[in-house]
């Protein structure tokens, strides 16, 4: 049985094969299908900016039944098109499809369909099924879940853009949920969604859906949800509490977004990479060509933690570092950096101000 780490934002595995008992047990833990992976995140970087990632699923049982809105949705489209449930199979048709879908959506999708599942092999170790659409005799979406004994988890869902006022992506993801009821499924992970990103509310609508809260690692009621508890939010502030008692005592820093904070998934070296999305470098303390001093928040366990870190250069980098460069403005520390040495912790705003002052 894996032990998960909590303290890790970010992790992935490569899989030889995986029994559908263990993806049950990945998916409660909050990890999820990247190709031929499976990972989980805390944080994405969209939009030129950090986000927090928060996981979510529904329950099911027999007497589960759709809202209002959705059984409209249900009907209107059932009575219109036809829906198959049928085993997983990449085909030309649908990589057009995939190729349509992906001009027309806002944001980055994998190159091919192939790439997005399979990771471009043609091996899936994954139990995967699909859900197809059609008008008439013509694929007009899709969608591919994966089974484990107790749960479901949605992978990724296209249709034609020229069939994009017919609600077909929440539609499959609907017939998704069906599935698992008939068949006596217990939990549906739809992913994550994006605090304050309308992009992923969709994923809010199937039913009343539970959040897994990573400090506790439990599943709560979507309605307990906090917005001052959401991750980046939180480690923004009090990083800015932090600077604002050093600037009234004239000590330079900045506090800058991290768009390493990936590293452990991304890297091929295992070392202690700083994977915290938000820090505050401070800039003549602790500082010389190749080691900064970096502050950062622990929401985990609500501690300042000063790091003294060093340059990441001794290898190639897997990150796009054309993509690095592009990043738009000064807010973002664009030298990797691995932890060197633990300096100090505390939960108190000014112990950590009277500490960084001895030091200066």
């Amino acid at each position: 049985m894996r032990i998960f780490d909590k303290s890790k934002f970010a992790e992935r595995l490569f899989l030889e094969n995986i029994e559908p008992e263990q993806l049950d047990v990945f998916l409660a833990n909050g990890w999820y299908r990247m190709g031929q992976t499976i990972f989980t995140t805390h944080f994405l970087f969209f939009e030129q900016r950090i986000h927090s990632a928060i996981w979510l699923r529904l329950q099911l049982s027999e007497d589960f039944r759709f809202k209002r809105s959705l059984r409209k949705i249900l009907k209107r489209n059932r009575e219109k098109f036809t829906v198959k449930v049928k085993p997983f199979e990449l085909t030309a048709e649908k990589e057009l499809i995939y190729q349509r879908y992906a001009e027309d959506f806002k944001g980055n999708l994998s190159g091919t369909l192939k790439r997005s599942l399979l990771d471009g092999a043609d091996l899936n170790v994954f139990d995967t099924l699909e859900i197809n659409i059609y008008d008439g005799d013509r694929l007009i979406a899709f969608s591919f879940f994966d089974e484990g004994v107790n749960s479901l988890t949605s992978i990724n869902g296209v249709y034609d853009p020229e069939y994009s006022s017919h609600s077909l992506g929440l539609h499959t993801m609907l017939e998704e949920i069906q599935y698992g009821i008939d068949t006596g499924r217990k939990f549906f992970y739809p992913g994550y969604f994006v605090p304050g990103n309308p992009r992923f509310d969709y994923k809010l609508r199937v039913g009343d859906v539970e959040f897994l809260e990573f400090k506790s690692k439990a599943w709560k009621p979507f309605p307990e949800f906090k917005e001052n508890e959401i991750p980046i939010n939180k480690m923004t502030v009090r990083l800015e509490e932090l600077g604002d008692l050093l600037e009234k005592e004239k000590i330079d820093f900045k506090i800058k977004f991290n768009p390493y904070f990936e590293s452990n998934i991304i890297e091929y070296w295992p070392l202690p990479y700083l994977e915290y999305p938000i820090i505050l470098c401070l800039e003549k303390v602790g500082q010389n060509e190749s080691s900064h001093l970096v502050i950062i928040y622990n929401f985990i366990d609500g501690k300042y933690q000063a790091l003294q870190c060093k340059l990441f250069d001794a290898f190639p980098s897997n990150y796009n570092q054309a993509w690095i460069e592009k990043l738009s403005d000064d807010s973002f520390h664009k030298t990797q950096m691995v932890i060197e040495q633990f300096q100090f912790s505390t939960d108190s705003l000014e112990t950590m101000k009277d500490w960084i002052i001895t030091c200066s």
